[in-house]
């Protein structure tokens, strides 16, 4: 099983999307070129969403709006009057109007028909009975001036239950404003039946069986980020609203009650109230009571507010996009970095009252935090879909239910990123969420950046047949660039937990309030830590790699990496004698031995007379300012000890010298006993002539008394006979 896709394009920009709750197989998108002269119209358009496997989806149902309002920017699918959904749009009169400070923004319109199980071939005839009309319009926003930037950003409705009669309970809903001068969140009552105006072509017994009743306004210093509301009881409501930075609770009752005269300060700074209950339009208000868990309030409060990074030190902090309630307990929340550089999904523990006045007490605490990927520069909305709803309103959730969480990436992949949440419980004070994993990335779902989202609701089938089918659950975006995409990801059904009870009759009211439990059938992927184990890993190779490469150029290990024969060879160091066999530094010094020892042996025999320099044996002059003269062999033959190595195969070296009494020449020749006489090791010549020697050697520049006698022990001498004493003498 993997995710189905569809898509179609119409022709105008899409700004917003939404399912009709009871039906998944009816989604309804809006949008529009606003009151321009492009001509772009405005339109909401009903599409046939009822086959998975079928690329395209079919537009069934249209209607187009005048040219010289505004645009659709918000919709919500509201319950459904026989075979009627009733629909909540944003949609701002002309200009003229707003210029005289008449704006008729919140209209509810009809959508006639159903589609469900049709076949793609019954989509046109199903066009044929199905029909949007606008059947109410009404303004909620009031401002002491004219505001002709104002408009209706949000609507959000709270998700509906069975009244066991075919119909649902008494839903709310809540409209806010956006670029208002004046910001406002009015609360209405969804299936209330006294009219606050009526469309000229809606009859006026249908206006009154539609229009909303408001319940109170909330006066802000600032339009809010975004708002849901949740039914937590019967006749009990709550309400979340937040700013870029901060989230407020706000608790209703189903029961109208008079305003008790006592304000509560909120705690908040810029995002904080004005008021509360106000007036509203004759006959049609009911004042706001505000009732927490266990106090009342007539304000919103405070219940979190994101901070600044105090350990790096940044003065920016991460703004609230969008939020969505999971339990009465529970907010998930998509939120930006600064500067555009990601986005994370935040979950938040509600507290259970209201805080002090002062402002203590509890406040929300993060549950989970988890990050979006890195190609997502920030988010552009949020959906969240409970996959087991329980089946009255205030009935604790069932501990492991799934929830499916869409994110819309504002990134350059204009990405879906999707993640799975479980609710957990132990059945009394202890609830936490669990295991926020993605189990899928949708790239380039559309060309431009997708400016709404929105999660069909599931209902488990109630015939077996139908439960033994593969179920889904619909995701639809939407962009400027005219496109609708649905991806239909497929559902399991989870084997059913046995209820405990001592009767039947209590098992089978306990199985009826434990309805099936259906989970997402492609695998989440949780946090691995083998991305970590393999970091330590390959840091750990990389440090001891470089620590085994200086130890090889250091010589205290034997080569093993090769990197002496990579480095400059001054930075090597000798290697021991049992790793040297072969090495660079030791062939280079071996080198070096073997020709200065080559130079030696095919020296020029120079000629040395009273220190003063003479022709070379080969007749060539001698050059004062060429190259370095090359080391006399004798003075070669001195310093480098070769007198106690010499070579027998060649014959034993001696120091001869001979010639005239002013004239003496020392020579380093084999000896010829013929030709020299006997040879004379140094120990075993007399004074006198060891005095000699050492003179015409000093005279030579071959020895020096800083030299001292030891190299000249072992060295063997030659002389003619009456040399050394005419020197003497």
């Amino acid at each position: 099983m993997d995710i189905h896709t569809s898509h179609t394009t119409l022709d105008y920009p899409l700004y917003v999307c939404d399912f009709e709750p009871a039906d998944a197989g009816r989604l309804i998108v809006g949008g529009g070129g606003g009151a321009s002269r492009t001509g772009v119209g405005n339109k909401i358009t009903l599409i046939n969403n009822v086959q998975p496997g079928d690329p395209t989806l079919t537009p069934i149902s249209e209607i187009e709006l005048s040219k010289d309002e505004d645009s659709v920017t918000s919709l919500a699918a509201g319950p459904r009057r026989g075979r009627t959904t009733l629909l909540y749009a944003g949609i701002n009169s002309n200009p003229d109007s707003l210029k005289k400070g008449r704006n008729e923004h919140l209209r509810v319109l009809g959508v006639d028909g159903s589609v469900s199980n049709l076949t793609k071939a019954g989509a046109a005839a199903a066009s044929t009975s199905s029909k949007i009309s606008e059947l109410v319009r009404g303004q909620f926003f009031q401002a002491a001036d004219p505001d002709a930037d104002a408009y209706q950003r949000l609507v959000r409705l709270s998700a509906p239950f069975s009244d066991g009669q075919g119909s649902t309970l008494p839903q709310l809903g809540a409209c806010a404003t956006g670029l208002a001068k004046s910001p406002q969140i009015v609360l209405f009552d969804v299936t209330t039946a006294l009219p606050a105006a009526t469309a000229p072509s809606a009859k006026p017994a249908t206006a009154a069986a539609v229009l909303p009743k408001i319940r109170g306004r909330l006066e802000l210093s600032k339009d809010p980020a975004d708002l849901d509301v949740i039914q937590t009881g019967p006749e009990t409501y709550q309400m979340a609203f937040c700013t870029d930075y901060e989230l407020f609770l706000f608790n209703v009752t189903g029961a109208a009650a008079a305003p008790s005269g006592k304000k509560r300060s909120s705690s908040s700074g810029s995002g904080g109230t004005k008021g509360s209950a106000v007036a509203a339009l004759p006959g049609t208000m009911t004042d706001i009571s505000a009732a927490a868990f266990a106090t009342a309030s007539e304000e919103p409060y405070l219940a979190y507010e994101m901070t600044q990074d105090e350990a790096t030190g940044r003065m920016t902090r991460p703004a609230f996009r969008s939020i969505r309630y999971i339990t009465p307990r529970f907010i998930l929340a998509v939120c930006n970095l600064p500067g555009r550089t990601g986005a994370f999904l935040l979950g938040l523990r509600l507290p259970n009252v209201s805080p002090a006045v002062d402002g203590s007490g509890d406040q929300a605490r993060i549950t989970t935090q988890v990050n979006l990927p890195k190609s997502v520069t920030q988010s552009t909305g949020l959906a969240v879909r409970n996959l087991t709803p329980p089946v009255a309103p205030g009935i604790r959730q069932l501990t492991g239910t799934q929830f499916v969480v869409a994110v819309a990436g504002g990134g350059a992949d204009n990405s879906l990123s999707l993640y799975t949440l479980e609710y957990k419980t132990d059945g009394g004070r202890t609830e936490m969420l669990a295991n926020l994993h993605p189990f899928r990335t949708l790239k380039a779902v559309h060309e431009l950046p997708m400016t709404s989202i929105a999660l069909s609701h599931f209902y488990a089938p109630a015939s077996a047949s139908a439960s033994a089918a593969i179920q889904y659950i619909h995701l639809a975006s939407v962009s400027v660039k005219n496109t609708v995409v649905v991806h239909s990801i497929p559902l399991r059904k989870l084997p059913p937990t046995k209820a405990a009870a001592s009767t039947a009759a209590g098992a089978a009211a306990a199985a009826a309030l434990t309805p099936p439990r259906y989970v997402v059938a492609l695998k989440s992927r949780a946090p691995s830590g083998k991305g970590y184990l393999a970091f330590v890993i390959v840091a750990a190779v990389m440090t001891m790699l470089v620590a085994q490469g200086l130890l090889e150029i250091i010589g205290m290990s034997s080569p093993v990496l090769g990197v002496r024969n990579a480095v400059p060879i001054h930075w090597l160091q000798p290697l021991p004698p049992r790793y040297a066999a072969g090495d660079r530094l030791t062939l280079s010094e071996e080198v070096a031995a073997a020709a200065a020892e080559h130079m030696i042996k095919n020296a020029p025999q120079a000629v040395v007379v009273d220190g003063e320099a003479a022709a070379t044996s080969k007749g060539e002059p001698h050059d004062d300012f060429g190259a370095i003269p090359a080391l006399h062999p004798v003075a070669a033959f001195l310093s480098t000890g070769a007198a106690g190595a010499q070579d027998e195969a060649s014959g034993q070296q001696v120091l001869f010298m001979r010639g005239a009494d002013a004239d003496h020449t020392i020579e380093l020749v084999t000896h010829d006993e013929a030709e020299h006489g006997p040879a004379v090791s140094w120990e075993n010549l007399g004074e006198e002539q060891r005095a000699t020697w050492q003179q015409r050697l000093s005279q030579a520049g071959h020895w020096t008394e800083a030299m001292g006698e030891g190299v000249l022990r072992g060295v063997l001498f030659g002389e003619l006979a009456g040399i050394a004493g005419a020197m003497v003498r």
